[in-house]
């Protein structure tokens, strides 16, 4: 085996891979999905093996990790369900996992956040040529500029974190619109001064949003 893998710092925003087990089973499926297309037998059908895919099984990662096989059957159904990680598919002898989102952080270069330009103030303000490196905030229909601003921060800083958002009760415009932009703004001034990351913050923010209503 050759090679290697990009490990993000922000990974460690995740409170389930601080547990070493939940890490030696991640970085195992990290070093060895394929960096290529390869063909393989699943099923009884040949099927190609994408980028970010590996043929495995509970067993293999068991004894090349150390970690007790129900743990990591534990693992991996976790990564699946909850954390939205991984995709699973078995067969009764082993199981192809495709890792989410492998070609954006695992390429050749590190995500790039292009600015969103507003079509609608793209079109019916005027362009001032002397004036560059300008970035327009789209604003969600019924939000304020101000709201529209952060929605725009949040989405730039999920960005870049380890794992991005899967779950929609964590996108920007929805955490906004439940909880407010005052609690949303004071939460993340908190966090980015504790050097937290998104992951935390999104944790966090149910619980200030509870103490604020007590």
């Amino acid at each position: 085996m050759e090679g290697y893998v990009k490990l993000h710092r922000k990974m460690w925003d995740n409170p389930y891979l601080r547990r070493p087990n939940y890490l030696a089973v991640w970085v195992y499926l990290l070093t060895h999905a394929s960096h290529k297309e390869v063909d393989v037998m699943f099923k009884g059908k040949r099927e190609k093996l994408l980028p970010g895919q590996l043929l495995t099984s509970s067993r293999i990662i068991h004894r090349q990790t150390s970690c007790p096989h129900p743990t990591v059957r534990r693992v991996l159904a976790i990564f699946a369900e909850s954390e939205a990680m991984i995709e699973l598919r078995t067969d009764r002898q082993k199981t192809l996992v495709t890792i989410k989102n492998w070609a954006q952080y695992q390429g050749r270069s590190e995500p790039r956040i292009e600015p969103r330009v507003s079509h609608e103030r793209a079109t019916s303000e005027p362009q001032n040529k002397n004036v560059k490196n300008v970035k327009e905030i789209i604003v969600p229909k019924g939000f304020s500029e101000r709201e529209g601003k952060m929605v725009e921060i949040l989405w730039d800083w999920n960005m870049r974190q380890a794992f991005p958002i899967h779950h929609e009760e964590y996108h920007p415009e929805r955490v906004i619109t439940k909880y407010g932009i005052e609690l949303v703004e004071a939460l993340y001034k908190t966090c980015v001064e504790k050097d937290n990351g998104f992951y935390l913050f999104n944790t966090q923010i149910k619980d200030y949003a509870k103490a604020d209503t007590r």
